[in-house]
C-alpha cells in the first residue's frame, strides 16, 4: 500500500475559509502518486485519522505548483509541527477546476460522503 511520510508546509488557508481545513504536504517528484482525489488514513504521532486528500494542482484556484491536501475527519488541531504518514487507500476521481468556491464546496462534500461510504468495507479488507 502506498504511503508518505513527512513535515506539513504552510498553505493559504482556503480549505479553513471554505469549511475545510486542510493540512498541506510538499509532493516531491520521485512521488508515484496519481493525481487526483483520495480517501486516506493518516497517522500523527500515536492516532490515526482518515479523510479525503488531493494531490495535484489547486486548479480552481490557478495554481501550479502541485501538493498533497489532507481534510481529516475529526482532527482539530491547528498547530503541525509534526510529521504526518499518510496512506493512499482509494482513488476517487480525478482533479478538477470548478467555476468557484462554492462549486468546489459541494464536490468536497460529496467526495467526503463518497469516501465516508467506502470506509467501511476498506476497513473490512486491512484487518484481514
Amino acid at each position: 500500500m502506498k504511503f508518505i511520510f513527512r513535515k506539513p508546509i504552510s498553505g493559504k488557508k482556503r480549505g479553513r475559509k471554505i469549511g475545510f481545513p486542510t493540512i498541506n504536504l510538499p509532493l516531491r517528484k520521485k512521488d508515484k502518486i496519481k493525481r487526483g482525489v483520495y480517501l486516506i488514513k493518516a497517522r500523527i504521532k500515536d492516532k490515526i485519522f482518515f479523510g479525503v486528500a488531493n494531490v495535484g494542482e489547486a486548479k480552481t484556484f490557478g495554481e501550479k505548483e502541485e501538493k498533497i491536501e489532507l481534510h481529516l475527519f475529526d482532527f482539530k488541531q491547528k498547530k503541525i509541527d509534526f510529521k504526518i504518514k499518510v496512506w493512499f487507500l482509494k482513488y476517487l476521481r480525478k482533479v478538477k477546476k470548478f467555476k468557484n468556491e462554492k462549486e468546489l464546496k459541494e464536490a468536497i462534500k460529496k467526495d467526503i460522503k463518497k469516501a465516508k461510504k467506502c470506509l467501511p468495507e476498506l476497513l473490512k479488507k486491512l484487518e484481514k
